[in-house]
């Protein structure tokens, strides 16, 4: 077997890149988060619970307590989606699960939900499995004689899995404490363990893992053999129907989750600055409100927005600074407009990520921006929309159809800051 070891490297492990045990029977490659290579290119994967997230303690007088949770969004759709790949090819996953945190505080005595943030998180959702926080230190069993020396060494219970009623999937209990099951299989495909160590040497890592493959390969072999092979000559007329659904499916779940993607990339405009944010906002422009942008490759000091016969209508400007909004830089917009040959009427549009090192987007919004800078754009006939502005004309303009007509009106109405008087107005300062 060819076996994936998964991001180990983020709970602590001290495993060098790249590194790589092997018998006469497994292959296993230990990958870094970040590896470049496709999971659906082994035959199993195995992953510890929390790898896609972290969690930042805050605290404020008004607020109180709450926590931040930080996700690697990106990288998690990517290896979901070759985790589904890898199943409908017959490969498996197993997930070592240790605490599960599917809410946190948000202030006062509210909490908010992080249900979602993690690859052991998001395949539990897909089967409609809650959890909850395991408390007291009752013995671990396996019920499945294939793990008992794993969860014998590796096995305390940090997470309960709660299979609702009257789902009827294919699925079996592996590890139980008490009447609470920690231990889980699903479809023979899907495997979730109870996990918990405090030595994170190579050679205990290696040797957790020789011993989980053994047990896998073992219960699975056993498993398969429950139903031969053989039997599949026979197929039921339902069978056809759902197989088509399941690649139905799967082409939605690759589409939307393309969309999600290009929502995920918008948000990339509150951390970016140089080329990368010029070249977001411009995806931003395009893709979105279905403007007609100058490349910034062939515009590089700014974008053009064009009509459909090539005309300029809206010069812009984008730039990325931990300060604030100078007067400078709406300067630089009204130079570019004049040399490149176009009225001071033509609205010019300085889209500028300010404040970068305020880390909160509520923060953020609420950070000001001078009178004078205001005033300023206001004589020189250039809208000020900061990145984290942007952003809520975005949603704002989500369920608007003519998206390109309504944003080019608010571009003509004249110079100023464009901002929001409450949550869903949007106004012209």
């Amino acid at each position: 077997m060819k076996i994936a070891a998964y991001g180990f490297e983020i709970k602590g492990f001290q495993i060098p890149d790249g590194h790589i045990i092997e018998n006469d029977k497994t292959k296993v490659s230990f990958l870094p988060i970040s590896t470049e290579e496709t999971l659906d290119s082994y035959t199993g994967v195995i992953l510890p619970s929390g790898i896609f997230e972290s969690f930042e303690e805050r605290s404020s007088y008004i607020d109180g307590r709450y926590v931040n949770v930080h996700c690697k969004r990106d990288t998690l759709l990517q290896r979901e989606r070759e985790i589904i790949n890898l199943v409908n090819k017959g490969g498996w996953i197993c997930c070592l699960v240790d605490s599960i945190v599917d809410e946190v505080p948000n202030g006062g005595y509210s909490k908010k939900s992080c249900d979602d943030t993690d690859m052991v998180k998001k395949l539990l959702n897909s089967f409609d499995i809650k959890r909850s926080v395991f408390k007291g230190t009752a013995l671990v069993k396996s019920t499945n004689d294939a793990f008992k020396k794993y969860i014998d060494r590796y096995g305390v219970a940090k997470t309960i899995l709660k299979i609702p009623y009257r789902e009827n999937y294919d699925k079996k209990i592996l590890a139980k404490s008490g009447e609470a099951i920690v231990g889980i299989d699903l479809l023979g495909n899907f495997l979730f363990l109870p996990f918990h160590t405090t030595n994170y040497s190579q050679k205990n890592c290696e040797e957790l893992l020789l011993e989980l493959i053994s047990a896998i390969s073992d219960y699975l072999q056993k498993r398969i053999q429950e139903i031969p092979e053989w039997v599949s000559e026979f197929e039921f007329q339902e069978e056809d129907r759902l197989k088509e659904k399941i690649n139905s499916l799967m082409k939605d779940i690759t589409n939307i989750q393309k969309e999600l993607k290009q929502y995920r990339n918008y948000k990339g405009i509150l951390t970016q600055s140089g080329d990368t944010l010029k070249d977001t906002v411009v995806d931003l422009l395009r893709s979105f409100f279905a403007l007609n942008v100058t490349d910034v490759e062939d515009f590089k000091e700014d974008a053009m927005i064009r009509d459909n016969e090539g005309k300029a209508i809206v010069i812009v400007e984008i730039k990325g600074t931990k300060g604030g909004i100078k007067r400078k830089y709406i300067n630089q917009l009204d130079s570019n407009r004049e040399r490149a040959g176009l009225d001071p009427s033509t609205p010019g549009l300085l889209i500028i990520n300010d404040q970068m090192s305020v880390e909160n987007v509520s923060e953020r919004r609420e950070t000001s921006v001078a009178e004078e800078q205001v005033n300023h754009s206001k004589n020189m006939n250039v809208i000020l929309l900061r990145t984290v502005d942007l952003l809520f004309v975005v949603r704002k303009f989500e369920n608007i159809e003519n998206k390109r007509d309504e944003f080019l009106k608010l571009c003509s109405e004249g110079g100023g800051r464009l901002t929001f008087d409450d949550e869903s107005s949007m106004i012209l300062k």
